[in-house]
């Protein structure tokens, strides 16, 4: 897997906007924070945000992967998915 792939899609491996989009507002938030930190101003609750907000959407999207994978083998095994209500 090169660098490059980062930005591209996983099924016809053209470049995608969304994740030219999400690459380069992590790399200018990452260097937000740097700044901050550098100089000493960096709060805790900033800190807090972006780290939520950089780790939270790959968290929550590997969840629902998880998930949709555990419901196929379900699915697979003649089992009856449950309900969420």
């Amino acid at each position: 897997m090169a660098l490059a792939d980062i930005v591209k899609s996983v099924g016809d491996g053209k470049h995608s906007l969304s994740k030219w989009t999400q690459t380069i507002a992590f790399l200018t938030c990452t260097g937000v924070i740097c700044w901050y930190a550098y100089n000493l101003q960096l709060s805790e609750w900033m800190f807090g945000l972006y780290f939520g907000v950089a780790v939270g959407g790959n968290i929550l999207n590997k969840k629902i992967a998880v998930d949709k994978v555990v419901e196929e083998k379900k699915i697979d095994a003649a089992i009856e998915p449950e309900r969420s209500s």
